[in-house]
């Protein structure tokens, strides 16, 4: 029996761009949820999203942060029986056959335990890297571009909401893995995906990738990659090292190469603060 997929797109104040990202996936799902999570509606935009047939748009009342969207998401899918969700970010573009590739694996695969399939995500403008296995478990898969199973969503639980934004992806695959069930990244499969606003800067001999967030995401993504590894520290240890370094590295590229610096480095101070308080949800000033 054919897999019933219905896709999910969260919108932040979109562009124009955004309706070349929607067509490069809505003719492999049977229905895409539009959330709009924007905080400044662009009438012009939704307009033209709305004239999609396959397309339900949903306004969230201003941010409501990408956990609370992906659940209402998850739950209309649940409400409209799908068995898969493909939830998408709004600058993400897919590649041709991106889905179909990822359900050829389904098929093949043995067992009712894939939590995700995850394609492999490429920064725009750079080399598709050649891997020898088409499909690998891996530990962890950013959200956009995921099949998201919707049976094992239900017994796995809801994404972590108090996150906001930011390691939302990241804590819900470690609570897949330890509930059991398997998070795969089809190599052959590619999702066009800029991570921030993405620039190589040349340092002794080498081209360094640079993200460029701006300074409220620096906020979450360091509160939230030392509140994810606080809660797994114990049944992933080397992770959760890593997401620990991980913020040092993003400090060093901050001084070295990126613009507003120091509102970047106070809002990552302010992450750690507000972690050591166990302040959670979303940013107030």
């Amino acid at each position: 029996m054919a897999e019933k997929i219905a896709g999910v797109v969260v919108l932040y104040n979109p562009a124009q761009s955004v309706l070349e990202s929607v067509s490069s996936y809505i003719d492999s799902v049977e229905v895409l949820y539009v959330l709009d999570n924007s905080e400044k509606y662009n009438s012009e935009v939704i307009k033209e999203i709305k004239k999609i047939k396959k397309v339900k748009y949903f306004s969230m009342n201003g941010n409501q942060g990408i956990a609370k969207a992906l659940n209402f998401g998850a739950a209309l899918a649940i409400q409209d029986k799908y068995d898969w969700l493909l939830t998408m970010d709004q600058d993400s573009l897919a590649a041709k056959g991106m889905i179909w590739t990822m359900l050829e694996y389904l098929k093949q695969e043995r067992g009712g335990n894939m939590g995700i399939v995850s394609p492999l995500h490429v920064v725009p403008g750079e080399n598709i890297p050649k891997y020898e296995k088409s499909f690998e478990k891996v530990l962890i898969a950013m959200t956009s571009g995921n099949l998201l199973n919707i049976p094992i969503y239900k017994k796995n639980g809801p994404f972590l909401e108090s996150l906001f934004i930011d390691s939302v992806d990241t804590e819900y695959c470690l609570r897949l893995h330890i509930n059991g069930y398997k998070v795969v990244c089809s190599y052959d499969a590619y999702l066009f995906h800029p991570v921030g606003s993405p620039k190589r800067y040349p340092f002794f001999g080498r081209k360094i990738l640079v993200s460029n967030h701006a300074p409220i995401r620096r906020y979450y993504m360091t509160r939230n990659k030392l509140y994810v590894s606080q809660l797994y520290r114990k049944d992933f240890p080397e992770f959760c090292k890593s997401e620990l370094k991980e913020n040092w590295r993003d400090l060093v590229k901050i001084l070295l190469f990126e613009k507003e610096k120091a509102k970047k480095i106070l809002m990552m101070i302010r992450g750690y603060l507000d972690y050591r308080k166990g302040k959670v949800g979303k940013y107030e000033k």
